[in-house]
């Protein structure tokens, strides 16, 4: 099975969530700027990269785990997903899609559209990470109902 967090850029949120499920970053610890900046792929995941799947790691339970960066399509590509594997005859609990833009609030959009379309980086990654701190619970919510969904083989 395959996990797939997707936000926006794929490189913010998507890369907590990863993190959150894969134990780089603990439920219980203070999210600290310094943590969040530290995380693998934190921030580097350019427009380019949108559209690719890029692997993080691998969970306790054999899950490749994956973020991407989807603008406002999650939605869209969820479906695709689920109509391939319909057409292949795959199980749909192969990939779990799982597409953040609910856990998306104000400041991690200011903060998202500061760093990429104004280019201040520093003051765009404070107003992000506030942002991300905000829709915290949201985010560990979700992780942890990937996380007891029953393993498929």
């Amino acid at each position: 099975m395959k996990v797939i967090y997707s936000c926006y850029w794929g490189s913010y949120l998507a890369v907590v969530a990863a993190s959150l499920h894969l134990g780089l970053l603990k439920w219980d610890d203070g999210l600290s700027k310094e943590k969040i900046l530290n995380l693998p792929f934190f921030g580097i995941i350019k427009k380019e990269d949108l559209g690719e799947m890029i692997l993080v790691g691998t969970d306790n339970r054999g899950r490749e785990v994956y973020v991407m960066g989807s603008k406002k399509s999650g939605r869209i590509i969820e479906r695709s997903l689920n109509g391939f594997a319909q057409i292949y005859g795959m199980e749909k609990q192969k990939v779990d899609f799982i597409d953040l833009i609910n856990c998306n609030n104000f400041y991690t959009s200011l903060g998202t559209f500061m760093i990429h379309k104004l280019g201040f980086r520093n003051a765009g990654m404070t107003v992000l990470i506030w942002g991300i701190k905000k829709s915290f619970s949201r985010l560990r919510n979700l992780v942890i109902k990937v996380l007891n969904e029953p393993a498929y083989l």
